[in-house]
């Protein structure tokens, strides 16, 4: 019974934690489908920051999932004119990444050791 108990709350952890990534995914679309004025990103990634500081902090593993995320946020670094918004942006970038590093995503890569 308990064995039942424990899976069926790592299952919803699992799930809120996709829902996290999935809504991440949905609040960069906005920045990467429309037109956006200029400063208006840097709000929107501290949101999404703490989507996953949170996650982070609650203990959660990096998800592979996560990785669409990087895909977006670089997407609107490229797209970014401002230096500001730049390096707002390259922060959230170096925290996945760290994150990822940290949980042994890397095990037989460089990437394992940097911290």
């Amino acid at each position: 019974m308990l064995l039942i108990v424990i899976f069926s709350r790592s299952q919803l952890v699992t799930e809120a934690q996709l829902f996290g990534v999935e809504l991440s995914d949905a609040i960069l679309s906005l920045l990467t489908r429309h037109h956006r004025h200029a400063g208006s990103s840097e709000p929107i990634v501290e949101l999404v920051k703490r989507l996953f500081v949170a996650q982070k902090n609650l203990s959660l593993q990096y998800m592979p999932e996560i990785s669409s995320t990087l895909l977006s946020l670089f997407v609107v670094l490229i797209q970014s004119d401002l230096e500001y918004e730049q390096l707002s942006l390259l922060k959230l970038l170096n925290f996945l990444l760290k994150w990822k590093s940290e949980k042994g995503m890397f095990p037989n890569s460089h990437f394992a050791g940097m911290n």
